[in-house]
């Protein structure tokens, strides 16, 4: 669909002109300064060069190579050459750095496939395969997520192999896949990935949470035609909707309070041990986090039978949200802001071909247009920042946005990038481990993941689960009972099972890992007048976050795993943990119907050798740093 109406081309080429005139020029090269916030002393805005397609050059030279494809004026496109050819110059400098696909060298490598695809010139493409191979161990591998991590990494290595058949890319993509499901994590009866201290449980939303992930799965799916990466779809959509609220039709944010918004009110309330701050329910719309970014995956996920409702729930809260909007204050911007929630509209027109969407996605241009001329400017996705150049969170991104109104076939989408699927499902991947997956294999690795200790003991004495022999059903752990326990007959594995399966439910008991973090924080700032009140005496608690357990000597060199069978489970903000701390495990274990204050347990040991009372005096500074013991009238 192509507008008759070019007043969204006109509004792209002024923003052209207007980035033009911000751009630096030296020595036939040309960059941009765009904004980031940065935490010193407060979080205050700063202005760097800096590259990606996120807020970097690499996304504003992709704006003007597009506007140059719509306008076929060559001064677009010859700054989008001196562009590319500063980020070319500096690549040993600026990608050496862990990044993904919008925020590292796959930018650089996805902007010269673009520029292959309008040029024909061959250079780009590779470089676009080299600069992908040379910096691949730049490319991060600590996180699943789209925006910074492994999903991002897989969507992005698949669209160059798409479009070079580069079996070295290839093998990158299989790396990345097996990386992920290597982290696989389950929940309930669905599986996440990436645990952070600043949030209350792994996030839903498209760029850090699941659903970007569920969106590279969906990718695979289609693009390899393996029933594996649908079933793994399957159970991400599982944790996903899981925490979908209906009356909201937005699936519930659950990252912690925001340092910037909330400040001093976070200290203050978890002083006060008022809880309400750190697990009220809240919710965002936008393509990073909400209903505006996990439509998507309703769209292009129409194997489950729930989808149909999803969307529509999504679009409706997005309609809602996107049109509420007071014009004069909402972000214009492509990753929260009118601009990236509208290319859910854009994306449902071109998969429906019903035209309503197209065109609330055009009623959300002319309302950036009345913004501008309100305002002034496109208002940036930045707080206190009115305008920046990039592409995600400034100028570039609206006018890229605006390039879509005008040709959406053109072009396509950046927020929700895909490959090619004419060659589909008949892609050769020889015997790369991740990319040949079997349902077999694949509970194994999650097993591997969520059961470590087990999992090393069942290895060292060479048993081999068969999880073939056993249905699924809906409960994953439920699931891996009915496989363990048909395959092991010895007790004292069972028993270790049966002691690592229960850190599930202790875990999922309190779910608040950014109360956690902030806890343990809390207790390391005050750690002197908490040691000052242990030898004074002072009334001390277990915390509610620590189960105490007793495990008796095992077999199979259990002891490499736990120095003594006395242990000590701590919740954190990254999960479970169990580790050994026998005087104090056993002294609590033997006094716990006595257990008062941390001088009465010490009393216990009076008579027995300095060194020793030392020791364990040491081992309760240790746990009172960590949060396991909590001041008897402090938070728990």
């Amino acid at each position: 669909m192509i507008m008759e109406d070019r007043l969204f081309l006109i509004e792209a080429i002024a923003i052209g002109d207007k980035l033009i005139s911000l751009s630096i020029e030296e020595n036939g090269l040309v960059w941009w300064e765009t904004h980031a916030i940065v935490k010193e002393s407060t979080y205050i805005n700063k202005v760097f060069v800096s590259t990606g397609l996120y807020a970097g050059v690499d996304g504003i030279c992709l704006f003007f190579l597009e506007l140059y494809k719509h306008t076929g004026h060559d001064k677009y496109f010859q700054i989008a050459q001196k562009s590319y050819l500063f980020l070319s110059n500096s690549l040993d400098t600026n990608y050496r750095i862990s990044g993904s696909f919008y925020t590292g060298s796959l930018s650089f490598s996805f902007l010269s496939l673009e520029f292959f695809r309008t040029t024909k010139e061959v250079q780009y493409k590779v470089s676009a395969v080299e600069t992908c191979l040379k910096f691949s161990d730049f490319l991060n591998r600590s996180s699943g997520e789209f925006l910074h991590g492994g999903a991002g990494n897989i969507v992005g290595l698949l669209i160059i192999y798409d479009e070079t058949k580069d079996d070295r890319i290839l093998r990158l993509v299989d790396e990345f896949v097996l990386f992920m499901l290597e982290r696989t994590k389950i929940y309930r009866n669905g599986i996440y990935w990436d645990n952070n201290e600043r949030y209350i449980q792994s996030l839903c939303g498209f760029s850090h949470g699941v659903s970007g992930i569920l969106f590279a799965f969906n990718l695979l799916a289609k693009y390899f035609n393996n029933e594996v990466f649908h079933f793994i779809s399957r159970l991400i959509q599982n944790y996903e909707n899981y925490f979908f609220d209906s009356e909201k039709g937005n699936w519930i944010d659950l990252r912690g309070p925001d340092e910037l918004i909330f400040n001093d009110q976070i200290a203050n309330s978890f002083l006060k041990n008022d809880l309400s701050l750190f697990k009220k329910k809240s919710f965002m719309n936008a393509w990073c986090h909400g209903a505006a970014g996990i439509g998507i995956t309703k769209l292009n996920s129409n194997l489950f039978s729930e989808n149909g409702l999803l969307f529509e729930a999504a679009i409706k809260t997005n309609i809602e949200d996107t049109f509420s909007f007071n014009g004069e204050f909402a972000s214009a911007s492509l990753c929260h802001g009118i601009a990236g929630n509208s290319e859910l509209f854009i994306e449902s027109f071109l998969y429906s071909g019903k035209t309503r969407y197209f065109e609330l996605a055009i009623d959300a241009g002319h309302l950036l247009i009345k913004q501008k001329r309100q305002l002034g400017f496109y208002k940036s996705g930045l707080t206190d920042v009115d305008s920046d150049p990039s592409l995600f969170l400034g100028d570039a991104g609206v006018g890229y946005f605006f390039l879509r109104l005008n040709d959406p076939i053109l072009t396509k989408s950046i927020l929700f990038p895909t490959p090619g699927f004419e060659n589909s499902g008949s892609v050769d991947v020889g015997s790369l481990e991740g990319l040949n997956i079997s349902l077999v294999q694949f509970w194994k690795l999650v097993f591997f993941s969520n059961f470590p200790i087990v999992s090393e003991i069942l290895s060292k004495s060479n048993i081999v689960l068969d999880f073939s022999r056993y249905p699924f059903n809906a409960n994953l752990l439920e699931f891996f009972d009915s496989v363990f326990y048909g395959e092991i007959a010895c007790n004292k594995i069972i028993r270790a099972y049966g002691f690592e399966r229960d850190l599930f439910g202790f875990y999922t008991s309190f779910a608040d890992k950014n109360f956690l973090f902030l806890k343990a924080n809390f207790n390391s700032s005050i750690v002197d007048s908490l040691v000052s009140s242990i030898k004074c005496g002072g009334e001390f608690v277990l915390s509610d976050c620590v189960k105490l357990s007793y495990l008796p000597e095992l077999d199979f060199d259990f002891q490499t795993i736990f120095s003594t069978p006395y242990t000590v489970s701590l919740v954190s903000y990254f999960g479970p943990q169990t580790f050994a701390v026998s005087e104090f495990s056993y002294l609590i274990l033997e006094n716990s119907s006595t257990f008062t204050s941390i001088s009465g347990l010490l009393d216990i040991f009076e008579h027995s050798s300095s060194e020793f009372v030392e020791i364990l005096t040491l081992q309760i500074f240790e746990f009172v740093k960590l949060g396991v013991l909590v001041k008897s009238n402090f938070v728990n």
